[in-house]
């Protein structure tokens, strides 16, 4: 029997996994809790909790999560950076939904046909999951990172067996949340991302992707595997830090602070693993799964933000930066002006 078939995940994971790689939410539960670190953090290390504000103050374009995009002689287009997370949607302003039910055309990472197409591939293609040829999780981390590792995959009902031969964009999407969230999002549970496809389908807007699920996920695939490895073993992943995480980086999304969730981000890994270079794996990852997709999709933007009224929902970190979307259509002649 090949590794491949040995880990083939349950249809649990099969579907949290579909759902994180693509971009969709995450569903909370009544029994997912957490607490905001933020005051914790500027009350125990206040001199680190300044620099993070520092760091995110510099970073251009870092705050807000929804733009109007113009240009010459067509109506308005609109850009609005997703969380991926249901209880947003009770936060949305009503300008979002106003701006997608007058757009000429709703525009996605990926449209619900990949979305199919990945489904049917997770149900039939072991080896799309799982690299038989790869040496073990276990031969390439250290002891305490397998530590982690083991009690962060328990929590999911899964183990390091599960995990051995996993590809890393699979592991990387199964660790991204709480255990409680990916429950739910198992079950199928509404989220942001479906509800704002299903509000454009029920108006009779088109729905177009900007790229394939092997694209959205490619990206792992270009990290060095050891910088990458040490994204994942050095995110928050113990029982309630998690939760606390996430509960945070919602808040600020409410806020629209997007470049304090980025920054936020490297300060925790720093404090969870303090032999990982932080900043070197940060910008390993946002190369390739922000940077690079915002550059591949510049012309399908470009193209549609021209004929006008388009109506773009991707994830908020890819407003921010100076290579972030907002920045890149700028140096395309368009007016972006930040609505909130």
């Amino acid at each position: 029997m090949t590794a491949a078939r040995r880990h083939r995940p349950g249809r649990g994971v099969a579907v949290l996994v579909t759902i994180f790689a693509l971009a969709w939410g995450v569903a909370a539960e009544a029994a997912c809790f957490g607490a905001n670190i933020i005051p914790r953090i500027a009350a125990e290390d206040p001199a680190g909790f300044a620099r993070v504000e520092r760091e995110a103050a510099a970073m251009p374009n870092g705050e807000g999560v929804f733009w109007r995009v113009e240009a010459p002689g067509v109506a308005p287009s609109y850009m609005f950076g997703t969380f991926h997370a249901a209880e947003i949607l009770q936060g949305i302003d009503p300008q979002v939904w106003t701006a997608l039910g007058e757009a000429r055309v709703a525009v996605f990472e990926v449209d619900a046909s990949q979305r199919a197409e990945m489904d049917a591939r997770i149900a039939s293609d072991p080896t799309f999951l799982f690299d038989q040829g790869a040496a073990p999780l276990s031969s390439v981390v250290s002891p305490s990172a397998q530590r982690r590792l083991s009690r962060a995959l328990a929590e999911r009902n899964l183990d390091m067996a599960n995990a051995e031969q996993m590809r890393p964009w699979l592991l990387a999407s199964i660790l991204a949340f709480p255990a409680c969230r990916l429950e739910a999002m198992s079950r199928g549970m509404k989220n942001m991302d479906e509800a704002l496809t299903q509000r454009a389908l029920s108006a009779g807007i088109p729905v177009i992707g900007l790229e394939s699920y092997q694209q959205a996920i490619a990206g792992f695939d270009r990290i060095d595997k050891r910088l990458l490895l040490d994204a994942i073993v050095s995110a928050p992943l113990e029982r309630g830090e998690d939760e606390d995480v996430f509960r945070t980086n919602l808040d600020l999304y409410g806020q629209g602070r997007i470049a304090m969730i980025a920054r936020l981000g490297v300060y925790m890994m720093k404090k969870s693993a303090p032999r990982v270079d932080a900043d070197r794996v940060n910008d390993a990852v946002m190369a390739e799964i922000l940077d690079f997709r915002n550059f591949a999709w510049l012309d399908r933007l470009t193209v549609e933000m021209r004929d006008g009224g388009a109506f773009v929902a991707v994830g908020a970190l890819h407003m921010a930066g100076d290579k972030g979307l907002v920045a890149l259509l700028r140096g395309r002649g368009f007016r972006v002006t930040r609505v909130y």
